[in-house]
């Protein structure tokens, strides 16, 4: 098993508000596991309110995901 504890750990959805509801019970497992860990979560802006206050995050991070699709930059990360 991977030692988290004292790690950066980047959670990362982009996808809609019902699965997003449903991640945090990962996020509070995730904590349990790595309490001395700084955890931070990456989602579309229009999403953050919905994470914003979870205590099980250190951090939350937006962007704009409509902007990165019109600009092409989500295809690069599919072919990798």
């Amino acid at each position: 098993m991977v030692e988290l504890n004292g790690k950066k750990i980047l959670v990362t959805f982009l996808m809609h508000l019902g699965d997003l509801t449903l991640t945090t019970p990962f996020i509070h497992a995730l904590r349990k596991a790595a309490p001395d860990a700084h955890i931070t979560m990456l989602v579309d802006e229009k999403l953050k309110d919905v994470v914003l206050f979870n205590p099980y995050l250190d951090e939350v991070v937006t962007i704009d995901k409509k902007y990165f699709v019109s600009m092409g930059l989500f295809q690069a990360f599919k072919q990798t």
